[in-house]
């Protein structure tokens, strides 16, 4: 192990450019010191030191920062990835190409396969040029690869260095190879491991193999035992000559996984040399010429002359073809393509004994047997490889698979339109999650001998609050990706009925090309064992989910204009205000009442006229209508009292919640509609909504409010 550990560090190529030779031999200084340190096994004081290092050395050094994140990764080390994510970032915070520029040189090749490849040549011409921006090209290609907007640590970086780690295990050559010289290095930075694991396997073809499909064939087109002896003793010959290393690795990769057309299969055949190259298809190992009429026309003339020009002396196959059955056909119990592939063969196989009869001396027949099934097989070998190297070129450039280990918590979000208190465009945004499936999904995964807490989730004997936390966070990305600020708000977990967990945050109007992204994080407070932890995901991180959102055009906000939110519904079993509400009635942003409940509607209107004693009056109107028609709920005044529409307040801003008797309405589909008007100025607004009673009822979704936010 302590070999092997020094290998990989002395991978690290000498200088190739020319740097200030007292502060690169610093920092080759410390890497030395740290070196040393691994060969007598102690990796953490090798960390310590090259840590150590940052606060004596003047400039940022990427090789050192690269060494230290190499040995994280390389011995897994989970503990220190927030550390090395620092120190990663510290190393990138240099503007000295010319110190750092071997270093460089080597980081941009190892994040070449994960990269577009205009990116890849733009990063190299601003090496060459010297260009310091370089630094902040790359740091920015980590912050868009990051999937945890509010973490100590990139996942996605250090899940690269995991890649990287698995490679120089599994894959490098000598010290001076570069390991990406290896297509598999390439695959596996890419897309991680397998679906079903590295699948080794020898396809060698033994002879009885070949003996069973010429019998058959020659069976099928009308020849004798003797013709099939004949035959396959040509045939197993010249598959000697045309067979070639037949040890390869096949890598699936399940559509979902890699976001392609369809599933991936990749094939490596390894060489002569012990070194591997990608093939496309299987077809590749059989090289073209075993489909030619050469292959099988000298045996022909001999079995003609022996038998006279009989029928059987005319059956005949190529050699290729067989290799190509024989190839899909060990393949057939691995995946239902190749049991599919095997069967169209098969298939095919018996057309050409119903399409071509052979009688005696009928030679023309034969020979359109042959081609046609030598054309079939080649046929086959164009058609796969060009779908084989579709649906790669159809799968995403990089893939984490680390992202794929969480489960999926999902996520909604509703919008609508308001001022804030200085009267500027704002969307009220409520975001709903529901993290209960992946709460349930990691109280399965504990290791039983290592939980730190005991009790029954699904009979919720747990207390599920003191374990569980979930974080709805709102980020912002420009053009380029590049994270602009979050804002984070802890919501509270909710288990009755859907269980959605509700936030709400204030979001101005965006102006500029800005993406939105809303995240729900569920953590394990107590991160007890998990097989969830097989990633590089934070050891309590439990669950994330995310959606991007757009916002809808914003009403008119002028000064002299009178103006209304979009009125908010629910329903109410309780109008008291409660702690940590937002608003006093449960929202249902699916706009969905539960039948027998009456209706609640919050609504807020701006730039209200006043009069010389700062009061403003105005009136509101409402009306519901369903689909059967008018209700004759129109109404200007409550007469019974309980609640008047006519309001004078201080102030040119108002906000009020209301709840409507609509207790008796049948379940259907109706819509709300109010109208506003200023009594002093004379002006309008009308706001509806569309809303559902429904006789089963919707969950309670509490909205908390995020008074930070606000």
């Amino acid at each position: 192990m302590k070999n092997l550990i020094l290998s990989l560090y002395l991978l690290v190529p000498l200088l190739a450019y020319s740097q200030p030779p007292g502060i690169q031999q610093n920092c080759e200084n410390w890497i030395e010191k740290g070196h040393k340190a691994i060969i007598n096994q102690e990796a953490e004081l090798a960390l310590d030191i090259w840590a150590d290092a940052r606060t004596h050395l003047t400039e940022p050094c990427l090789a050192l920062s690269v060494e230290y994140i190499r040995l994280v990764t390389e011995q897994n080390m989970k503990p220190y990835y927030e550390l090395a994510f620092s120190m990663y970032v510290w190393g990138l915070s240099s503007e000295n190409i010319e110190l750092n520029a071997n270093a460089l040189v080597k980081e941009i090749e190892h994040m070449k396969p994960i990269a577009e490849i205009e990116e890849y040549r733009r990063w190299k011409k601003m090496l060459d040029e010297r260009n310091p921006d370089l630094f902040s090209e790359l740091h920015d290609f980590w912050d868009r690869k990051n999937y945890i907007p509010d973490f100590n640590y990139n996942p996605r970086l250090l899940e690269h260095w995991e890649r990287l780690a698995y490679i120089y295990r599994n894959f490098a050559g000598d010290e001076t190879t570069d390991i990406l010289t290896d297509p598999r290095s390439v695959i596996y930075l890419r897309f991680g491991e397998p679906d079903n694991g590295r699948q080794i396997m020898d396809l060698s073809i033994q002879p009885e193999e070949v003996e069973r499909f010429v019998t058959t064939w020659v069976a099928m087109q009308g020849g004798s035992p003797m013709r099939a002896q004949s035959l396959t003793g040509n045939i197993s010959d010249r598959m000697s000559e045309y067979e070639q290393h037949t040890e390869i690795e096949m890598w699936r990769y399940h559509s979902t996984h890699v976001n392609s057309m369809r599933d991936l299969t990749l094939f490596f055949q390894k060489q002569e040399d012990g070194t591997y190259q990608r093939i496309s298809t299987l077809h590749n190992l059989i090289p073209r010429r075993a489909y030619g009429r050469q292959a099988i026309s000298r045996v022909a003339r001999e079995s003609y002359e022996q038998q006279q020009r009989s029928a059987q002396s005319t059956v005949s196959i190529s050699p290729g073809l067989v290799m190509q059955y024989l190839y899909h056909a060990k393949l057939r119990s691995v995946d239902p393509y190749f049991t599919n592939r095997t069967a169209l063969m098969e298939d095919q196989f018996y057309r050409f004994s119903e399409n071509y009869s052979i009688t005696p001396d009928d030679d023309d027949q034969a020979e359109l047997v042959f081609i046609s099934s030598a054309y079939f097989g080649q046929e086959l070998h164009f058609r796969d490889r060009y779908r084989a190297e579709r649906y790669l070129a159809s799968a995403e450039t990089e893939i984490s698979t680390s992202r794929e280990y969480l489960p999926e918590i999902p996520v909604e979000v509703f919008q609508y339109r308001m001022l804030d208190q200085h009267n500027r465009p704002v969307y009220a945004t409520f975001v709903e999650s529901n993290p209960i499936p992946a709460m349930y999904a990691d109280y399965t995964s504990w290791d039983i001998n290592s939980a730190a807490i005991e009790g029954d989730f699904t009979s919720l004997e747990l207390d599920y609050r003191e374990v569980y936390s979930l974080k709805h966070i709102l980020q912002r990305r420009d053009a380029n990706g590049l994270p602009l600020g979050i804002t984070e708000h802890e919501s509270v977990i909710m288990t009755d009925r859907d269980s959605r967990a509700t936030s709400v945050f204030l979001v101005p109007v965006v102006t500029e090309p800005v993406r939105q992204f809303i995240y729900a994080r569920l953590d394990n407070k107590l991160a007890p064992e998990s097989r969830l932890l097989a990633s590089a995901n934070p050891v309590q991180l439990r669950g994330l989910g995310v959606k991007e959102f757009t916002q809808p055009p914003h009403f008119d906000a002028g000064p002299n204009i009178l103006a209304a939110s979009d009125l908010i519904i629910g329903y109410s079993r309780d109008l008291e205000a409660k702690d940590g509400l937002f608003f006093p009635f449960i929202v249902s942003n699916q706009k969905t009442i539960p039948y027998g409940e009456n209706l609640a509607v919050h609504f807020e209107v701006y730039h209200l006229e006043t009069d010389e004693q700062g009061f403003s009056r105005f009136e509101v109107d409402y009306s519901i209508t369903s689909r059967s028609g008018f209700l004759n709920l129109f109404r200007r005044d409550v007469i019974d009292g309980k609640m008047n529409l006519s309001f004078e307040h201080m102030g040119s801003r108002f906000a009020e919640s209301l709840e409507l008797v609509t207790e008796e309405l049948q379940p259907d589909t109706y819509q709300l509609e109010f109208q506003i008007r200023d009594l002093i100025r004379g002006q309008t607004v009308s706001r509806a909504v569309q809303f559902m009673v429904d006789e089963q009822g919707q969950s309670d979704s509490l909205t908390s409010l995020d008074e930070s936010v606000f």
